[in-house]
This record gives C-alpha cells, sequence and structure tokens, in this order.
C-alpha cells in the first residue's frame, strides 16, 4: 500500500513538474521586442473596403495599422504598440503582463457531412492588463527564437471578427 501511495504522489508531482516545463521552455523565447508580418484570414479580407480582397489582411492594412509590436519582458511584463514608428501616426501603447499557459479547447470540423468536434489541449499566450481586470488570449501555434505564430480573433472587414493566423517576427531591440 505504501509502495501505491509513492507512485500515486509521484505521478501526481511529475505532471506537474512536466507542465511547468512546457510553458517554461518559452520563458528563453518570448522576451524580446516582435513585429508584426502576416495577418491571414481562412479567405480573402477586405478590410480597408477598397473593393479588392486579399488573402493577407496585412496588405490590407495602412502604415499605422501595419506598425504593431509586442514587446515581452524577461520578468513578465509586456506591451502592445501599435503606430509607434511611423511618423504621423498616434502611438497606442497598452501594458500588460504576460504567461503562457496550457488550456483544453474544442475543435469542430466536417466529415461527410457530420460535424466531429475534438477536444484538444494547446498552449495560450495570456496578456493581463495591468489597469484592469481585462485580459486577451492567443493560441500559440508555434514560437521559435526568430517567429512567433499566433491564432487571434481580429476584424474581419465585415463588422465581425474571425480567427486569423498571425506572424510576427524578432526584432533587435
Amino acid at each position: 500500500m505504501k509502495l501505491f501511495s509513492l507512485l500515486v504522489c509521484l505521478l501526481i508531482f511529475s505532471g506537474k513538474m512536466v507542465s511547468a516545463q512546457v510553458t517554461d521552455v518559452f520563458d528563453d523565447k518570448i522576451p524580446g521586442v516582435w513585429v508584426l508580418s502576416s495577418v491571414k484570414f481562412g479567405g480573402p479580407v477586405d478590410i480597408n473596403k477598397d473593393g479588392l480582397k486579399s488573402d493577407d489582411a496585412i496588405k490590407e492594412y495602412d502604415s499605422c495599422r501595419k506598425d504593431q509590436r509586442f514587446y515581452f519582458g524577461a520578468n513578465k511584463d509586456a506591451k502592445t504598440m501599435a503606430g509607434s514608428t511611423v511618423p504621423g501616426c498616434q502611438s497606442e501603447i497598452e501594458t500588460y503582463t504576460w504567461k503562457v499557459v496550457k488550456k483544453k479547447i474544442r475543435e469542430a470540423h466536417y466529415e461527410n457531412g457530420r460535424r466531429i468536434v475534438n477536444e484538444v489541449e494547446v498552449l495560450v499566450l495570456v496578456l493581463r492588463s495591468t489597469t484592469d481586470n481585462d485580459g486577451v488570449q492567443y493560441r500559440i501555434d508555434n514560437i521559435t527564437r526568430k517567429e512567433m505564430k499566433l491564432r487571434m480573433e481580429l476584424n474581419d472587414g465585415n463588422d465581425s471578427t474571425a480567427e486569423a493566423r498571425v506572424i510576427f517576427k524578432k526584432v533587435k531591440e
């Protein structure tokens, strides 16, 4: 019985250690300055309402909106910056704290006309506002030391939001 209890404790604690290791791995990859590189929806969009649709939504953005940056500090502070490096743009800066967590989500797809729903575990980048309790969450597709691929809800040009796959490139500070 003591051996069984010991094994159960080891399984519980090793599970928590593995979970911590998975999210802690990003502690050395995320800190730095990231610049918006690509925004893609499930199909072409016309965000700027000029009648022309593009597969890469960033082509629909004006120069101020293209200038989007994330700053992530090693001490878990973060800033989102828009229009801060383009002359004539009104700079928008918001401050956050950040962390990476595991979450379970449901994904749906269709096979032979039937809706199939699967529950999957994903990693999520959480930005918590420093001024109130609001926060934003971005699903992490992949992060390397040079590129961060996220999924997020963005304005799709149809007075609504849709999931977009967004790529940020790391730059020197």
